[in-house]
């Protein structure tokens, strides 16, 4: 976000919390470790209620490093996580995605819209 405010927020669906992760238009490595330590710090905080997360990647880009920053996420926050729901992602990037979760051993889910 260009106005430094955070990629990360509380929404509720029906009464059910969820972590919501707005990682849109990520293009350089600084913002993605930056909206990942977001992520992270906010999920260690609701971690007692077991976390439910969506997250957007709609329009951003990924390379390798980037890629091992979500890795290193998903697997931190394991434990915390019950589910987990990304939207936004291009082809090439669910196969990127798929070796996050496999890293992780988490399932994370991902939709086209």
């Amino acid at each position: 976000m260009a106005d430094g405010g955070s990629r990360v927020t509380r929404i509720e669906h029906e009464g059910v919390p969820i972590l919501y992760q707005d990682f849109r238009g990520l293009q350089r490595v600084e913002d993605a470790q930056a909206a990942f330590e977001q992520s992270r710090a906010a999920v260690l905080a609701a971690a007692a209620e077991g976390v439910l997360i969506l997250t957007d990647f709609t329009g951003s880009r990924f390379n390798a490093q980037m890629v091992e920053a979500a890795k290193a996420l998903a697997a931190q926050n394991k434990p915390y996580v019950r589910a987990s729901a990304l939207v936004g992602l291009s082809g090439l990037q669910t196969v990127l995605f798929t070796g996050v979760n496999q890293s992780a051993e988490r399932e994370i889910q991902w939709f086209n819209d």
